[in-house]
């Protein structure tokens, strides 16, 4: 079932200290790093409402948005 996006995540006591960029490859299983990484650089994912950088390191209680599909575009079979 395709998720919908944008996508809602909320941090937790527990996620305090990790970085936004491995707290979402957690997060998205089936995502790749450097996807997440991409997202991040293309401010497609907000924290608390602003982009973020990749190394920001969460608290805890963070709203995490994701505004695109973390899977990659498809490619073309040319």
């Amino acid at each position: 079932m395709p998720q919908q996006f944008p996508l809602l995540i909320s941090t937790v006591a527990e996620d305090a200290g990790k970085r936004l960029d491995q707290f979402l490859v957690a997060q998205l299983p089936e995502t790749s790093r450097a996807r997440v990484q991409q997202l991040i650089a293309q401010q497609m994912v907000l924290v608390n409402d602003s982009a973020a950088r990749a190394s920001l390191r969460l608290r805890g209680g963070e709203r995490v948005t994701v505004l695109a599909s973390a899977s990659p575009p498809p490619a073309g079979h040319g």
